[in-house]
Parts: structure tokens; sequence; C-alpha cells
């Protein structure tokens, strides 16, 4: 089936990835202000340190409270130089940059939620608090209308999905985004590109011509994002989702993007009042699943029933056609 073919080309994927790809080790040239000096300034604090643990002596304490402020000082000048000599040098996108080490960091951690005198102050209670407010059920459809029933007058060629379109799909796409559930980015499917092309291509020209979104591509990470400038950050409202999808659906979602966008400009299909998501279409945003993230915490996957995915490829041109 199409779910298990999926499913085996991730857990593929993830087997050579822990058989190839080494984890990161932190070394010197991981703290570009780091020199030298203060290696040598650690050592003769932690030389300090023993003596001192040793002996209990005031003095021992003493020459290890100096050591230890004079290492700490010299990591504060190393880190100004760095800075410094950064921006004396920055040319180009550099001063971009530089701009962005200069903005607060957003990791902050989310206050107690409150809605109608109800309080949440743990992740799980938090977590059903964004969900009811961000992810409600939508009403129920009382439309009578049946795919069996609609009449199609127009048809359009539609072309197997070649190898072309999938690696404009991959090598189009930013390398170094946030992945989804699964940990696979645009950049570790590049090399799948060059390693496995033909297993690529079949399986999504069999998820094409069917019609099938594979249940383990409908799964995303729900990322809680703050609104900037808000009053009050102890309601759910002031913040939003953003989803991290598995780049393997991304990849079926921007080839059909690309030709439905191409049919709808080519043939007129568009209205610029419409706008929005169609209810009544058993398509790739049923059955969803999301987990939300925050706090450094993820909650497992459930089901999620409002709305198309911010951050899917194929989400614009869907609320165009509505």
């Amino acid at each position: 089936s199409l779910d298990q073919a999926a499913s085996n080309l991730t857990d593929s994927i993830h087997q050579s990835l822990s058989l190839h790809v080494p984890l990161s080790k932190p070394c010197s040239r991981s703290k570009r202000w780091w020199n030298e000096e203060p290696t040598s300034m650690r050592s003769e604090m932690a030389k300090c340190c023993r003596t001192w643990k040793q002996s209990r002596l005031g003095t021992d304490y003493t020459d290890y409270k100096r050591s230890r402020n004079k290492y700490f000082r010299k990591i504060r000048d190393c880190k100004a130089n760095c800075w410094q000599s950064f921006l004396n040098t920055a040319r180009g996108q550099d001063i971009f940059t530089a701009v962005k080490y200069t903005r607060p960091t957003r990791s902050l951690k989310t206050p107690p939620l409150s809605v109608n005198q109800q309080f949440a102050t743990d992740f799980d209670s938090k977590c059903m608090m964004f969900r009811e407010a961000m992810f409600p059920d939508p009403p129920a459809s009382k439309t009578t209308l049946s795919h069996e029933d609609t009449e199609i007058d127009k048809c359009f060629p539609w072309y197997d999905v070649t190898e072309t379109d999938i690696k404009d799909a991959i090598f189009k796409s930013a390398p170094h985004k946030a992945p989804g559930p699964d940990g696979i980015n645009f950049l570790c499917l590049r090399q799948v590109y060059h390693a496995i092309p033909i297993p690529l291509v079949k399986l999504f020209q069999a998820v094409l011509k069917t019609g099938y979104h594979p249940q383990w591509w409908r799964e995303a990470t729900g990322a809680i994002i703050r609104k900037p400038n808000k009053a009050d950050y102890t309601t759910p409202k002031a913040c939003r989702p953003v989803s991290l999808l598995n780049y393997l659906e991304m990849i079926s979602e921007k080839i059909m993007a690309k030709r439905l966008a191409y049919i709808a400009e080519t043939k007129g299909l568009l209205h610029s009042e419409q706008m929005a998501g169609r209810k009544e279409r058993n398509s790739f945003l049923s059955k969803r699943q999301l987990g939300l993230a925050f706090d450094g915490q993820r909650q497992p996957l459930l089901p999620g029933n409002t709305g198309i995915p911010q951050g899917s490829p194929i989400s614009p041109i869907l609320f165009l056609f509505y």
C-alpha cells in the first residue's frame, strides 16, 4: 500500500542517517570568540579550585575567586572583541545577519494560560487550552451534495510526475528550515534524490495518480509562536500555531500546487472574491494529526480537523480556489 511504501521510505532514510550522519560535536570553532587565553585561564581556575577543595584555606579560596573572576572577564572581552570584529568586516548579507543576532530570543516560557476563569499551568492543560482556541471543531455541514452528483464539463490534460518535477520541488526549497515530526529536512532529501531518484518518482507518481495522501504524511508539529506586541500573553489567542510538516509530504504538495496554479491561471478558474478552504472534500486535509510544541516539550499527535496547515506549499492555491 502507499501508506506502507511511504513508511518504508521514511524508515530507510532514518536508518541511513543513523549510520552515516554523525551527531554534532561542539569544538573550538563552535564559538568564534574562543581562543587560547580562555583555555589556559580555565585550566588555571580548575587548578585553584582543586587546591582550595583539598586545603579549605582562606588564602586558597581567595586565589580561586581571583582566577575565576579573571576567567569570566576574559570571556566577556573575547565576545566583545569578536562581535566588534564581525561588525567591522560585515559586507553584503552579513549586515542582515548582524541585525538577526541583535534580536531578542523568542524561546520564552509560556506563562499560565487563562480562559473564562479557567487556568492552565502544566504542559498538558496548556495544550488542551491552545487546541480549544486554535483548532475548534468545525460546524456540521447541512449540504447533501456528494461527489457523484458533480458533473464535469471540462477536462484538463494531466501528465505523470517526472523526475524533473521532484528535483525542482526538492532543490528549489530552503534546505535548512525546521522539519516536521520525521526530522528530515530538504538538505537530507537532496542526498536522497541523488541516491534513489527512481523509487521517489514511482512513489510520487502513485500518490498523485491515485489521489491518496499517505497517513504518515498527514502528521505535523504545531509550533506555538507568540504574536508580537500583545498586552496579555496569558490568553491562547495571543499566540499562533505554525505547522512544521513532513517534507516528503511537501514534495507532493509543491508539485500539485504548481500544476493547479498553472491550470487556474491559463483556464481562468479563479475569481477575485473566492477564498478560504473548501469543506466536504476528502483530501490531504482529512485525518490529519498535530502535536503542539512549546517550552521545549512536544505533545503526542492528536487529530486536527480545522483549517489548512500554515506553511503548507499547497495551502495558498487551495485558499484561492475557495
